[in-house]
Order: structure tokens, then C-alpha cells, then sequence
């Protein structure tokens, strides 16, 4: 099978020829495992980790330009929101920080509406289709919806969660703008791509590590209306519907379900009430799963033994039927052994052939 056979195959609930697997990693880990196996790049990991892609199975596509950051400094990038970002020295690694949010101090919707939004017309679609076709071999990924995360950058964390709880008519004027945008490229990217796209990618981080980030019911009033269109609109061209979402956010998944998604990212082992296990009995016939392999003590701190244990029994257990994917929680971490990783695939190699 081709990556894109694979990974279609399991998000349709069917058993492809063996398990669809991700690597995702932190740059520095990526660089770690590249020396450690005297590669030249990255790419010769899929080989070698024998996954299908990296940090997702499907390739995504975007404009030319999508991400470009406008160079501050050194350690500062600004982005398309005008977010500015600053790089942190946490001893193994870097990250990037928000230090600026453009609408922290706005009092009034006036000044949200006024605000320089960025323009779908400024991003370059050019490469759109020809990328496509050199890809056709992945699941192709492509447009976007992600709204909460977006607007707690620009308005800032705290800021714009007060702001759902107090400030309604400024929480929706930033909401609307960013999906205005969204809905802009989402339009402009199926008519670039042709039909080529498989999925579906969107995104945000509503839980924590014991539960959601607000009520279900904030949730619903804020997010869920775009969301179904979104999802709609994604059905309505044949496209599978992938979520992203960090934490305990067991609580979202029957309303996820009812508007249509596909896939959700991660199960995150150690979060409250997000067992794989437990999650896969209960809403495994109508969801696929991808990220089920803990990164906060598994992978770090437990032995080979106990990660080829863990990677047999899922396997076993939530592979049969299709719609599981093999892939960390979230990003493996500087420190993690790289036996482990190692570990990790070589057991999927082994035992997640159908």
C-alpha cells in the first residue's frame, strides 16, 4: 500500500496492511536521531522508524507563504496576526513564547474591527496544486480551522478568557474575524487544489491536563457554530475531518461526533479520564484515534520493556477493525532515551502488520 492507501483505509474503520505511524518529535530530538543514525536529514528516519510521515501520516499543503514570520530579531518573529513571539532557552531545548499580543488593551469593538486582519490575498497560492501532485502518494491535507488558539494570542491567555465570561460582544468580534479569514482560505484552497485533498486539518487546545479550559457550555456558545460549518463544508467536498486537541476533553467528544469528526488527536494517556482504552470502547465505532503512546512518563521514564509491553497491548487492543494510528501524545521531549524511541517502532514494525 502507498502512505495514502494506508492512512485512508484506517480513517474509513477498514485494516489496512499494517498500522499507520507517526513520528513527531521536537527539533532537537528529530536532530539527535539523525546523528545518532548518520543520516543527512530527517527524511531518512521514515525509512529507518519505518512511519509514514512525520508528526501526522498525511502530508499537508499549504500557500507558499503561509507561515513566514517576520524576522524582529534575532529572538523575536512576528506573525500574520501580529503576535510576537520570543525563543526561550529551557537548557535542552528552544521554544517560542507570546510576549506581545496586538489586542491586549482594546476596549471596544470598534477597535477590534479596525485592527490591520490579515488577508487570504497576501498569502501566495501559486505552489498549491503542483505540491499536491507531487505528494500523490499522501493523504493530502489542506485548509484550516482553528480559532481559539489564534485569538488567545492576540487578545492574550487571561485576557480572552475573561473576556468569554465577561466581555461577549468583544469575544465574538475577534472569533468572527479569525473565522472570516479561515473561511476565506478554506474557499480559496479548494479551488487551487482541484479535488486532491483527502482531509481535513483542523485545531485547538481546549483541555488541560484535569479537564476543559472553560465550561461546555462557553464551548458550545462560542466554538461549536463555526465548527459545524466548518465540518459541513468539509463533508460537503469528501473530506475527512481530523481534530487536534490536547488534554482532558473527554467531555467534547459526543458533541465532536455529532457534528461529524473523523479522527481526533491526541488520547493523552495521562489526562483526566483519557485512557486510550476506555475512550476506544466507548466511542470507537464512530471515531479513529491517533496519538495514544504516553510522553509524560512513559517514553521518558519507563524501561524498553515496559514501552514494547505498551505498544503490543495497544496494538491489540484498538488496531483491530482500523481507525488507529501509532504516534506519541504529543511531541517526544530532549532527554527521552533514544532506546525507547527506538523501542516504540521497532515494536510496530514487528507486530502491526494485519
Amino acid at each position: 500500500m502507498t502512505s495514502k492507501s494506508r492512512v485512508m483505509t484506517a480513517i474509513n474503520h477498514k485494516e489496512p496492511d499494517r498500522i499507520p505511524c507517526t513520528f513527531k518529535g521536537t527539533p532537537e530530538v528529530e536532530n539527535q536521531l539523525v546523528k545518532y543514525f548518520g543520516l543527512k536529514d530527517t527524511e531518512g528516519l521514515k525509512h529507518i522508524l519505518y512511519v509514514d510521515n512525520f508528526h501526522w501520516p498525511w502530508r499537508t499543503i499549504s500557500p507558499r507563504n503561509h507561515n513566514k514570520m517576520q524576522k524582529l530579531s534575532d529572538e523575536q518573529t512576528k506573525d500574520m496576526w501580529g503576535v510576537v513571539r520570543k525563543k526561550m532557552d529551557y537548557g535542552l531545548g528552544i521554544y517560542e513564547e507570546v510576549v506581545y499580543s496586538p489586542l491586549a488593551f482594546a476596549t471596544s469593538v470598534e477597535e477590534i474591527e479596525n485592527y490591520t486582519w490579515p488577508r487570504v490575498e497576501e498569502l501566495d497560492f501559486s505552489n498549491i496544486y503542483q505540491d499536491s501532485l507531487a505528494n500523490k502518494d499522501y493523504a493530502l491535507a489542506g485548509g484550516n480551522w482553528n480559532i481559539f488558539e489564534p485569538a488567545n494570542a492576540i487578545r492574550g491567555f487571561q485576557k480572552f478568557l475573561l473576556d468569554l465570561a465577561l466581555n461577549e460582544d468583544i469575544a465574538f468580534a475577534i472569533i468572527h474575524k479569525i473565522e472570516e479569514f479561515w473561511w476565506h482560505y478554506n474557499e480559496r484552497m479548494m479551488q487551487e487544489i482541484k479535488g486532491l485533498l483527502d482531509i481535513f486539518p483542523t485545531g485547538d487546545d481546549f483541555g488541560s491536563q484535569t479537564g476543559l479550559l472553560m465550561s461546555l457550555e462557553m464551548w458550545k456558545k462560542y466554538f461549536v457554530p463555526g465548527m459545524k460549518r466548518a465540518y459541513a463544508f468539509a463533508h460537503q467536498h469528501g473530506l475527512k475531518v481530523v481534530m487536534h486537541c490536547d488534554g482532558a476533553i473527554k467531555q467534547l467528544l459526543p458533541e465532536l461526533i455529532d457534528m461529524g469528526l473523523d479522527l481526533i488527536d491526541p488520547l493523552q494517556p495521562k489526562a483526566k479520564d483519557m485512557n486510550p482504552y476506555h475512550i476506544h470502547k466507548e466511542f470507537g465505532q464512530q471515531l479513529c484515534f491517533h496519538g495514544t503512546i504516553d510522553v509524560q512518563e512513559l517514553l521518558p521514564f519507563g524501561n524498553p520493556q515496559e514501552i514494547r509491553d505498551e505498544v503490543k497491548r495497544q496494538i491489540d487492543s484498538l488496531a483491530p477493525g482500523g481507525g488507529f494510528f501509532l504516534a506519541p501524545s504529543h511531541c517526544i521531549q530532549p532527554g527521552v532515551p533514544i532506546e525507547n524511541i527506538i523501542t516504540m517502532y521497532e515494536t510496530a514494525k514487528k507486530y502491526g502488520r494485519y
